[in-house]
């Protein structure tokens, strides 16, 4: 089969390795000699991870920034260090009583723009340090509280103590620091034993691939215009198609059509990737060149 050589490949994480090792291990197994990730996830949570492959690591910036949804299971009644499973009990609910009512009625605290401060075994930068870096010391990381936005919560399962959510939120919000919030919110303290990433922005879960797929060559990737497929489209004129290549000037006469914006463009030609425009000041540039294989 057809190497995934300057692709998109989504990429099913399991459970117990980091993001850096899952691609590594791809990265070997397919022979590729570049390749990179969006959207970290921690080494205990699993899932989508979005994988760009050779000349479409350059692209990798349109995949920053997208919404995620996860599901998560939060063990109530335990709260940790490390707002997880691998940390130490820091507080505890004696009574092991929980009420769904109570719950439901928090979760709605929830929903829309919230602060929130991310957890101290994290990778934010405090001081020049990682976060986890300096509560490893046993210091505690003077970490702010940072906007993000909860768009939608549902309670898919509640067999106590574990509760089961599907959380749908943008870039930046940690599952974690919800999960603590709300076990302190309603007074039973929580931390996440389980989660597990199922969309970034309109990329799914469900046409991800393992690493076990990956070693029996039962995989698939996509073109790097799928990866910017949510950038506006323009056109060159058929006399002008190799101008990219030759990294001669575009002019906005060229092109089939006008921008609408300033902003960045993906430019097609026969609906492939030729390259990525930026459009200021009434100028086109190029922010990248598409080559192919």
């Amino acid at each position: 089969m057809e190497l995934p050589n300057n692709n998109l490949l989504l990429i099913n994480k399991e459970r117990g390795i980091t993001s850096f090792q899952e691609i590594n291990r791809i990265k070997k197994e397919l022979k590729i000699s570049k390749n990179g990730h969006a959207g970290t996830l921690d080494k205990d949570a699993e899932g989508l991870l979005l994988v760009c492959t050779g000349k479409a690591t350059k692209l990798l910036k349109f995949l920053v920034g997208l919404d995620k949804t996860y599901v998560a299971q939060i063990h109530l009644g335990i709260q940790t260090t490390t707002d997880d499973a691998e940390g130490d009990i820091c507080a505890k609910n004696e009574t092991s009583i929980f009420s769904l009512d109570v719950i439901k009625q928090h979760l709605e605290n929830y929903k829309g723009k919230i602060l929130q401060r991310p957890p101290n075994y994290s990778a934010i930068h405090v001081n020049g340090k990682r976060a986890y870096q300096i509560a490893k010391n046993g210091e505690v990381p003077e970490i702010k509280e940072r906007e993000v936005t909860i768009y939608d919560i549902k309670i898919l399962d509640f067999t106590s103590p574990i509760l089961t959510l599907e959380i749908s939120c943008s870039s930046g919000t940690y599952i974690r620091s919800l999960a603590r919030d709300i076990g302190i919110d309603t007074g039973y303290f929580a931390h996440i034993c389980a989660l597990k990433r199922t969309k970034v922005g309109n990329f799914s879960l469900e046409d991800a691939f393992s690493f076990n797929d990956i070693k029996n060559k039962n995989f698939k990737t996509f073109p790097p215009e799928i990866v910017v497929s949510n950038l506006p489209t323009l056109e060159l004129k058929d006399d002008f198609i190799n101008y990219p290549y030759n990294g001669k000037p575009i002019h906005p006469k060229m092109l089939k059509q006008i921008p609408d914006n300033f902003g960045y463009y993906k430019l097609l030609n026969d609906n492939k990737l030729v390259a990525i425009l930026i459009y200021e000041d009434n100028k086109i540039k190029y922010d990248f060149v598409y080559t192919g294989n």
